[in-house]
């Protein structure tokens, strides 16, 4: 069998960060990718090579590195360009910035099918639509397998500084509607936040804290320990941590002059 991702040179192989889960993430499939070059991006990229996981850890969250599913860029995103290049490349573009979770990452689907890449197409064979805009559409996919609105307003905050799109879409819903059931009851009902499980494990890997149970220990429906995650979080808690996001991603695309 094939590993999706290859190690250093020379290094002995540790345990994946999340031990057994990292199996959820395995391939039987070789990819032609250089995997020595993309490490070398960033220290990030580096830290992470020797995981077989797709998600990995930088410190605004977290960033996803798949390539059976599809071409990515230095920080995960399925595109060919980094954010930094886009302006420079379609400096004259109407450019749409595309934020959602696997759905909008369009896991499964060629690179010629993403939901993105389909969408611009659309808008760009409608001849009508582009003398009325009066420019070419490129449209730039920002999304991440996992991502709840929290990631999706960092990543905002962080890459459209560089992007400046014309306009925001946000697919969203489904990721926060179930992980929030499950997320820190406390941190839910006070604070609106919502994160993906993985940071739990991430959690307890860093701190040594093997004492704290948590979910994912018991995720692989493969292990003879599984046990189906309980809500923590009342419905109620959960679609107002839900909308109180919404509102806030809403306010800022606004705020910034954008649709």
């Amino acid at each position: 069998m094939f590993r999706l991702f290859k190690f250093r040179s020379g290094a002995k192989k540790q345990d994946d960060l999340l031990g057994k889960a990292h199996r959820v993430m395995q391939s039987s499939i070789k990819v032609d990718f250089d995997f020595k070059s993309y490490a070398e991006r960033h220290i990030f990229n580096r830290l992470s090579q020797n995981s077989e996981y797709g998600f990995y850890y930088y410190p605004y969250g977290y960033l996803f590195r798949y390539p059976k599913w599809g071409t990515i860029n230095e920080m995960g995103f399925r595109m060919e360009e980094n954010t930094y290049e886009i302006r420079e490349k379609y400096p004259d573009h109407y450019v749409i910035a595309v934020f959602g979770g696997s759905t909008g990452f369009s896991i499964l689907v060629p690179d010629d099918k993403t939901f993105s890449n389909q969408l611009e197409l659309l808008l760009n064979e409608d001849n009508k639509l582009c003398e009325r805009v009066g420019k070419q559409f490129k449209v730039v996919n920002l999304s991440h397998p996992g991502n709840m609105l929290l990631n999706q307003i960092i990543s905002y905050i962080i890459f459209c500084e560089q992007i400046k799109p014309d306009m925001v879409i946000s697919h969203n819903g489904a990721n926060d509607l179930c992980t929030l059931q499950m997320n820190d009851r406390n941190l839910v009902e006070n604070y609106n936040l919502g994160y993906c499980d993985v940071l739990e494990a991430w959690g307890r890997k860093i701190h040594d804290a093997y004492d704290v149970e948590i979910d994912y220990l018991y995720a692989d429906p493969g292990s003879p320990d599984f046990k189906p995650a309980k809500p923590r979080n009342k419905p109620e808690s959960v679609v107002k941590a839900y909308h109180t996001r919404v509102t806030q991603f809403a306010s800022l695309v606004l705020n910034d002059g954008r649709k």
